[in-house]
């Protein structure tokens, strides 16, 4: 047995061993063979642990045994191993020097010798498979199988952290390719019941992650429990331990589930023993978790642009690529290439994403036309995150690789994916972790109709968005609450992660309020101050990424015009000048990217609701972002953003001037946003409004009869200026405590704030407050309740005015 082992781990794609992996799958299906080496723990079966040094542990940590030993080690792990992936990143390719070796002089041979290894490793999975399945048919094997997909999970829990990385000198997980193969075998085993319409699938029980069977459940995080209600729910004994304990300590938060408790459906009963449906199901899920999908598709992105520059280098024959190494990185991409768009393997993670995703909806008690249940089921609240996060991540996984496989699947699949991902992400008490959500947003976002390389994707899913009930109901109001709470989400990455999961709902708007469901969905939930919020979070968005993207081709301006002169530079210092480009040009894609599609959402909510933009809290905001961007797009300043190739940074001004013209023509026949666009001094300008018709005109981009409401628009502006101006001549003698500290405009209605004791206006602390409840000096917590009457003295400004008033109209009387 441990000579088979060691064979078959020195196997490669010119000498597979098929003799000696024949002979191992027929002798572990022997169970008189497995019960021996099971009962022998120095066996070929199991892996010595490995010193904490090695794996990155600290002095006091024990040894354990980690992902890489069950690959190479194990007479099982060997059987697992083989794959035309390479172990990481830098590892040796298995197909170095086999496969694709004139990739660059015969590129035409490329698409046979990919299925060539395609079909060797369909071959190998296949054998894989059938011998599980053999192990599957005794009580014996079946526990051996068990544990060893289990002790695999386990060992290679290391790879499911979100910054998961390699290191030459340790590591300790196993490779891509192993963990692939397993998963792809347990999806092959899970299939018989993967159909939620079949009697198979409701012998799944849900109970089973509650137990430590196999997987020590209890340390996860849960979908909606606290570590402490989760103990109590699951086993009364914790609940009657924490009320002995308040008893004694005379405290009342011990535990939670009085509190909690009650408004929950049921006690939660843990099986305590599970069928062999169970086990493969749940197996099934922590393999799939242990491939870490999102490290997969940043390593597999990564090679492959490389692979594409260095071929693009290597055919402009420029002399500064090293033909070996293109080849390296092209044989690279390739190989993975056969192994991660194998359409069986994608077709099955959809299958069992839907498998996982009816049996939540069942365990919650989700049903139509009722729709999601007010209490949170029990049993859902302490299932972990992984039940959710297997369906997000397997998901966009799909889509990334072969998103043919997802338009290709019948409507009842997708539309039980549908229904998932809106019910999950429209109850944050069912799913309280919003990067789960975030990542169903971000299925969603993908089943609208775009073109992606080239190629059309998601006009398959049109008849989702209009036809969907569940979505056309639940959706719009779910968009807008998580727009506003992935603002603040505890992470010390969230001011740039939120632009992320943005983006998904700036893609999944633009799509829907083309339905008029939709648009009228969006006017009825244009309510409260979650929508305000929602709205004045959108506005800080576009003014953030416009900034960053004109200050981005400021940059490329300065970097374009000196790098002629890199070439007389130490290569270290120019392949630096080179990255910083690199970097820049990427950011202000990106940023201009994201601009443009806020001033499209704007500029259908302009149309659709202008009457929010108008408030107190929101015009002059509003305002002065509008003219901001009208300056720094057609003002005095506008050359310093002219870059080579703009088209290569999607910057076309015209086309966000473009607009912008359309929010002001949206906003322009309410005499408040007039007036705000007129007093705001520091960007509007009657010459500047005019420019800006003069650019749209001469690229035939605005209609006559557009261009004559835009000139009326600037002249109503003009005339609010003017008396803007005279209103401000009342106050030039004003003492200073009648003007706001922040924005140091007179207050109409001066508040204290009472947790730090400074006097503001209320509009202003207002606008502040909706995005940032804290206090502007001291950063404490502030909300607008706490909020007290100014005192007396700073009731002033009003009388102070209306007296200046009075005097003004006693000149103008006597001058008369």
């Amino acid at each position: 047995w441990v000579e088979l082992s060691r064979k078959i781990g020195e196997s490669n794609l010119l000498d597979q061993r098929f003799v000696e992996r024949a002979m191992l799958a027929s002798m572990c299906q022997n169970k008189h063979m497995v019960s021996l080496m099971e009962k022998d723990k120095n066996s070929a079966w199991y892996a010595a642990p490995t010193p904490p040094q090695l794996w990155g542990g600290g002095r006091n940590s024990e040894p354990k045994v980690m992902g890489q030993s069950i690959e190479r080690f194990t007479c099982f792990g060997t059987q697992f191993a083989f794959s035309v992936m390479p172990r990481h990143s830098q590892d040796k390719l298995p197909a170095d020097g086999i496969a694709f070796a004139d990739a660059l002089t015969a590129p035409g041979n490329i698409r046979a010798e990919q299925k060539q290894l395609q079909d060797m490793m369909l071959r190998h999975v296949e054998g894989l498979t059938s011998m599980c399945k053999g192990m599957a048919k005794t009580k014996e094997t079946r526990d051996a199988l068990f544990n060893f997909i289990a002790q695999t999970c386990e060992a290679n829990s290391l790879r499911q952290k979100l910054f998961f990385q390699y290191h030459s000198h340790v590591l300790p997980a196993g490779g891509d390719g192993f963990v692939l193969n397993i998963a792809s075998v347990m999806l092959e085993l899970c299939k018989p019941f993967l159909d939620p319409s079949d009697a198979k699938f409701q012998k799944i029980d849900w109970t089973y992650p509650l137990s430590d069977t196999r997987f020590e459940f209890s340390k996860e995080t849960k979908l909606a429990a606290s570590d402490l209600q989760a103990a109590e729910w699951i086993d009364h004994r914790n609940l009657d331990r924490a009320r002995q304990f308040n008893a004694a300590s005379g405290g009342t938060s011990a535990s939670s589930a009085d509190d909690d408790g009650e408004n929950r459906t049921a006690r939660v009963k843990p099986s305590t023993t599970f069928g062999s449906i169970s086990e493969f199901f749940f197996l099934c899920m922590q393999a799939l978790h242990s491939i870490n999908m999102q490290f997969v598709m940043r390593q597999y992105s990564r090679i492959s642009n490389e692979a594409y520059k260095a071929q693009k280098a290597y055919m402009a024959q420029s002399g500064t690529v090293d033909p070996q190494k293109a080849l390296a990185v092209i044989s690279r991409s390739l190989s993975m290439t056969c192994v991660l768009e194998d359409e069986g393997l994608h077709t099955n993670i959809i299958l069992y994403c839907r498998a996982m995703a009816r049996g939540l909806l069942q365990v919650c008690g989700f049903s139509w036309p009722g729709g999601m249940p007010t209490n949170v089921s029990s049993l859902l609240a302490v299932l972990p995150e992984t039940t959710v996060q297997v369906v997000a991540e397997g998901l966009n996984f799909v889509f990334a690789l072969a998103s043919q496989v997802l338009e290709n699947q019948p409507v009842q699949t997708i539309n039980d994916l549908v229904t998932f991902a809106v019910c999950m992400v429209s109850r944050p008490d069912h799913v309280k972790n919003p990067y789960l959500r975030g990542k169903l947003f971000a299925f969603l976002s993908h089943l609208v109709p775009m073109t992606h390389n080239g190629r059309r994707i998601g006009d398959a899913f049109h008849h989702v968005w209009e036809s969907h009930e569940v979505l056309k109901q639940m959706l719009v109001p779910a968009l807008m609450e998580f727009y506003v709470e992935v603002e603040v989400t505890g992470s010390h990455n969230q001011f740039y992660e939120k632009f992320e999961y943005r983006q998904y709902i700036a893609t999944i708007f633009r799509h829907i309020w083309a339905m008029p469901h939709y648009r009228q969905q969006t006017k009825d939930n244009a309510k409260g101050e979650q929508f305000v919020r929602f709205l004045n979070m959108m506005i800080n968005d576009t003014i953030y990424n416009i900034d960053q993207a004109m200050e981005d081709l400021e940059q490329l301006n300065v970097m374009q015009n000196e790098q002629q002169s890199w070439a007389t530079l130490p290569e270290e210092q120019r392949d630096e000048n080179l990255q910083r480009l690199d970097r820049t040009e990427n950011s202000c894609r990106y940023g201009i990217r994201q601009t443009d599609e806020t001033l499209e959402m704007l500029g259908t909510l302009t149309g659709l609701l202008p009457e929010v933009f108008v408030t107190e809290d929101m015009s002059g905001r509003v305002a002065a972002m509008f003219d901001g961007m009208v300056d720094r797009l057609a003002g005095p300043n506008r050359k310093r953003l002219k870059v080579a190739d703009p088209e290569k940074y999607g910057f076309h001004p015209r086309d966000l001037l473009k607009r912008l013209v359309t929010c002001f023509l949206n906003l322009s026949v309410l005499p408040a946003f007039v007036e705000a666009v007129g007093h705001e001094d520091r960007y509007f300008s009657e010459k500047l409004f005019h420019d800006v018709l003069a650019i749209l005109t001469r690229g035939n981009q605005i209609n006559p009869n557009e261009a004559e409401k835009f000139r009326s628009f600037v002249q109503n502006c003009v005339t609010a200026a003017q008396n803007t101006a005279a209103d401000d001549e009342l106050f030039e003698d004003a003492p200073d405590e009648f003007f706001d500290p922040v924005q140091f405009t007179v207050m109409t209605e001066p508040v204290l704030l009472t947790t730090s004791g400074t006097i503001m206006d209320r509009s202003v602390i207002r606008r502040h407050l909706l995005s940032d409840q804290t206090d502007p000096f001291n950063r404490k917590h502030l909300t607008e309740d706490m909020l007290e009457p100014g005192m007396s003295s700073y009731r002033n400004p009003i009388k102070f005015q209306l007296i200046r008033q009075q005097r003004h109209i006693q000149s103008l009387f006597l001058t008369a």
